[in-house]
């Protein structure tokens, strides 16, 4: 999937650890870390360059457990991803963490996804370092809690599941990469989709596709001024009965206390798990109104 999505002119490489590392985590949320580094990685090299991922384990003893105010003494994994790109000077590396801060031009980046991937590793009490400088690359350096290797009854259990079906959904989300792995899940799973960037476009698609449409998967806030619940609706209006997912960063409670869900209507908070997103549809489909 990486590969894909960072395109030919990135040279990839994996070096993982002699000894499988273990952690205690979501998974969907340490996919979003690795997808997020991942991108920002391609996004410093537009000519091409190198990009590196390793794995390794790292035991933390008091000197350098003082050196950050996250660390503990003990065992840890470290992922690093490194680029060749173009580096950072230190005013940047001071902010890069901050919601909404972006070097890039407006429509190229929103300033989350490092301020997501500095949430989602504290909440798993760990904590991420930077190396960078002007014209010498970024190396981003991940550090997770290691866990005990499970024993042979937690390995035997496998996955459960993912059920799909075969109707057609309209997915409204207007940040590429998020719609990206959204559509590549449901195809995976059978459904036909149906993509729009923001609520105008899927106004506009509505009057070709609408008919089609069995479900609606949304994200709450888009550019441009139509948002999630607008749409569920307007399309509810025309489609009586059409089921609704809004997807969204805030929480249920703040969606509720500003706007009433409409009828049909669930919510699923971001980060998206691809288990409960499958899950969350299926059962969505099948619920009679």
């Amino acid at each position: 999937m990486l590969r894909r999505l960072l395109g030919e002119h990135i040279e990839t490489a994996f070096e993982k650890s002699a000894e499988p590392p273990w952690i205690q985590g979501d998974a969907g949320m340490l996919e979003q870390v690795v997808m997020n580094l991942c991108v920002n990685a391609r996004d410093a090299m537009p000519k091409g360059g190198r990009m590196k991922l390793t794995t390794r384990c790292a035991n933390l003893g008091p000197m350098e457990a003082q050196l950050h105010p996250d660390a503990c003494v003990g065992p840890y994994v470290c992922l690093s991803v490194s680029d060749n790109g173009c580096g950072m000077d230190p005013e940047t590396l001071g902010h890069i963490f901050e919601p909404f801060f972006t070097t890039k031009e407006p429509t190229k980046g929103t300033g989350l996804g490092l301020a997501t991937v500095h949430g989602i590793v504290k909440q798993h009490k760990g904590w991420v370092e930077v190396e960078s400088a002007p014209g010498q690359g970024t190396t981003f350096r991940v550090f997770l809690p290691a866990a005990d290797p499970p024993n042979t009854a937690g390995r035997s259990l496998s996955r459960k599941r993912l059920h799909g079906g075969s109707e057609t959904i309209l997915l409204v989300e207007d940040d590429d990469q998020v719609r990206h792995l959204v559509r590549m899940t449901l195809k995976l799973c059978g459904y036909g989709v149906i993509e729009a960037r923001t609520g105008l476009e899927a106004l506009k698609m509505w009057d070709s596709q609408g008919g089609r449409v069995s479900l609606l998967l949304t994200d709450m806030v888009m550019p441009e001024g139509v948002t999630g619940l607008e749409l569920a609706r307007r399309f509810r209006q025309l489609q009586p009965g059409l089921k609704t997912i809004i997807i969204s960063g805030y929480s249920a409670d703040l969606l509720q206390e500003e706007e009433q869900l409409p009828p049909g209507t669930r919510y699923l908070p971001k980060p998206i798990d691809a288990q409960v997103l499958i899950n969350c549809v299926r059962d969505h489909l099948d619920k009679k109104d």
